[in-house]
């Protein structure tokens, strides 16, 4: 018996169709987490269902605040995917005059309602997404 890719298309086209994009919206959404969790399959994903491109962060660039802002400014992303604590450790290295991104997507722990707010009201993205 085959397995087939049904729950991973299916799980890809439920979270393009829920956060809203589609095919226009050309992603590039940033991958810095293991793909050994379900967590990290979420930017593969989501960048297939909207003919989008993945991004793949070193893993070296992941701890490297600074070198993580610039790789994903140069990069164009759009779209980020990880864990609150580690985003909160990222923002360490973050420029005022870093671009923001389009969406952030936390997952994988609690989500507090004032660090959610602190990414609007700093410009680091222009939506959350738990």
């Amino acid at each position: 018996m085959a397995v087939t890719h049904a729950n991973a298309m299916h799980y890809a086209e439920s979270l393009r169709r829920r956060l809203g994009f589609t095919d226009v919206d050309s992603l590039c959404i940033a991958h810095i987490t293991t793909l050994a969790a379900d967590l990290g399959h979420t930017s593969w994903l989501l960048a297939l269902a909207t003919a989008g491109s993945v991004h793949i962060v070193p893993d070296h660039q992941t701890r490297d605040c600074a070198a993580f802002w610039a790789s994903i400014r140069n990069a164009g992303v759009s779209v980020l995917k990880t864990t609150p604590s580690h985003l909160a450790a990222l923002l360490e290295g973050r420029s005022a005059v870093s671009p923001g991104l389009h969406t952030v997507i936390l997952g994988g722990e609690t989500l507090s309602r004032s660090f959610a707010a602190s990414l609007l009201d700093k410009g680091v993205t222009q939506r959350v997404v738990n």
